[in-house]
């Protein structure tokens, strides 16, 4: 879970400076939820820490939709 968090984070600054240099665009940080998806997700796996995992993925998906730069 602690290494979840960290990789939110990670690819949330790197999506802030992406940003900067490339201003927003359609889609804005999809392919980074399915990254991390794959990377932290076993979709045969709903115990609870799992969905715990799939709840931070879903916030995160959310701030990447509301971001504006």
């Amino acid at each position: 879970m602690k290494r979840l968090i960290k990789d939110i984070e990670k690819v949330k600054n790197n999506l802030i400076e992406k940003v900067k240099l490339k201003g927003i665009y359609e889609n804005f940080g999809q392919i980074e939820v399915m990254k991390l998806t794959e990377k932290h997700i076993n979709s045969s796996d709903y115990s609870q820490e799992t969905n715990k995992k799939r709840d931070l993925i879903a916030e995160f998906n959310k701030w990447c939709g509301v971001y504006n730069g």
